[in-house]
C-alpha cells in the first residue's frame, strides 16, 4: 500500500503522520509538498521574477524534513513529490496516478449484515 502524505512541514501535518504511524508500518509513504501559487496576482510571473527557484528550495526543505520524520517513525520512505500551482489540483493530480488511487477494502459480501442493518445504526446516523 502507498500513502500520499501531503505536508507543508507544519506541526499539524507531522501530528497526522505520527497518528498514522501506528497503523501503517508496512505502507510506503510518499510525501507531497505543494507550493500554492494560485493566490498570487496574475501580474506576477513566477519564472520572470526568479521566484520558482526559491520556492523549489523551500519545497525541497519541507520534503527533507518530512523524510526525516518518516524515517524516525520507522516507516518506509517512498518518492518525494512536489507540485507548484493550485494545492487542490496538485493533490488531485497525484491521487489520480495509479499508485495512489483509493482501494476498495470491503466488498458487499464481506461486510457482516449485522453491521449494515438500519436497526444497528445509531439514530443520528440514519439516512
Amino acid at each position: 500500500m502507498r500513502i500520499l502524505f501531503c505536508t507543508d512541514g507544519s506541526e499539524i501535518s507531522m501530528n497526522a503522520l505520527h497518528n498514522a504511524s501506528h497503523y501503517t508500518k508496512e505502507a510506503v509513504i510518499d510525501p507531497l509538498c505543494v507550493i500554492d501559487w494560485s493566490f498570487l496576482p496574475t501580474s506576477v510571473n513566477m519564472e520572470d521574477d526568479n521566484y520558482s527557484k526559491a520556492y523549489e528550495n523551500i519545497a525541497d526543505s519541507v520534503l527533507n524534513f518530512a523524510e526525516n520524520a518518516i524515517q524516525e517513525k520507522g516507516l518506509i520512505m517512498g518518492e518525494k513529490l512536489k507540485s507548484f500551482g493550485s494545492a487542490v489540483e496538485g493533490i488531485l493530480e497525484q491521487i489520480e496516478k495509479e499508485e495512489h488511487k483509493p482501494k476498495k477494502f470491503f466488498s458487499q459480501s464481506t461486510v457482516p449484515s449485522r453491521l449494515t442493518t438500519r436497526s444497528s445504526m445509531p439514530p443520528l446516523c440514519w439516512t
